[in-house]
């Protein structure tokens, strides 16, 4: 429940120690508040509370909990002073990911963006350009090259090569490296539909509407990389499926060879999302 000052302050930490495996005073907590606090429009919910004959409505808010251990960011911060640099900030890489791939046209679009990774791939929904939930799953690319090892007997760079040479595609090799890898593939999507299935039943989460639901997929990450993946998606989900693309916001012109610094994009949306923060 919304409170004006300090008491707010204090409530958000009682409430952050019941999602908290480690005591407040081991972490550095940061918040954000994603709801519109200054109109009863927006994200700002009603509760009605039921005491005998009694009742009163309180505003509600959406609060975004960031908890790190103060071990690892003081690890951090020390390797920085070490090296020399002058460290201005430290933020999850969702939320710099966020930041450097959705449009401002279209961020009251609800989307799920797809990190996959080389370990875990990470489904975050953002609306707003605020990120409403994530769900991680301990699979990804590892996977993917792992099997096509395992199936052709070479090594994990040459699987990777495979991989990243044909990926999905229905017309080299015979469609063989599809084959070897579409079952994991099928898991990830999986995952991914679970999460989407999730999300569009929170209506703390989106809303409850006809366009508050999941009509967009976002591809980051090594993965978003794999030949023909995207086609693979939309033909599955049914869903519009596009890259990530964190050089919209930066002019690299001027930069030898910029036109195939973008086909990289994916693997560089959480650097360029922290290089563009806004610090002042």
């Amino acid at each position: 429940p919304y409170v004006s000052g300090k008491e707010f302050d204090d409530a958000v930490k009682w409430e952050a120690e019941q999602h908290l495996p480690e005591s407040l005073s081991d972490v550095y907590l940061k918040y954000t508040v994603l709801s519109d606090v200054s109109s009863k429009g927006g994200l700002i919910k009603k509760l009605m509370k039921s005491d005998s004959d009694n009742s009163e409505e309180s505003d509600i808010v959406d609060v975004l909990l960031v908890a790190v251990s103060k071990r690892i960011v003081d690890k951090y911060l020390k390797l920085l002073n070490k090296a020399g640099l002058e460290p201005v900030g430290l933020e999850p890489s969702s939320a710099s990911i966020v930041r450097s791939v959705v449009r401002d046209d279209t961020m009251n679009v609800p989307t799920i963006i797809a990190d996959i990774g080389y370990s875990n791939v990470s489904f975050m929904l953002t609306l707003n350009k605020n990120v409403r939930f994530i769900r991680t799953v301990n699979f990804a690319i590892s996977s993917l090259v792992n099997v096509i090892s395992k199936e052709l007997d070479v090594s994990p760079i040459k699987s990777a090569e495979y991989l990243y040479t044909y990926g999905m595609k229905e017309n080299e090799l015979d469609g063989k490296i599809k084959q070897i890898i579409k079952p994991v593939v099928d898991i990830i999507l999986e995952e991914l539909k679970k999460s989407i299935d999730f999300v569009q039943k929170k209506e703390e989460l989106i809303g409850r509407s006809d366009n508050k639901q999941i009509k967009r997929i976002i591809l980051n990450g090594g993965g978003a990389l794999i030949p023909d993946l995207p086609l693979y998606i939309v033909q599955e989900l049914s869903l519009e499926v596009e890259y990530a693309e964190p050089f919209k916001y930066v002019d690299i012109s001027t930069i030898k060879g910029s036109e195939k610094l973008h086909d990289y994009g994916p693997l560089l949306s959480a650097a360029i999302g922290a290089a563009i923060k806004d610090i002042s």
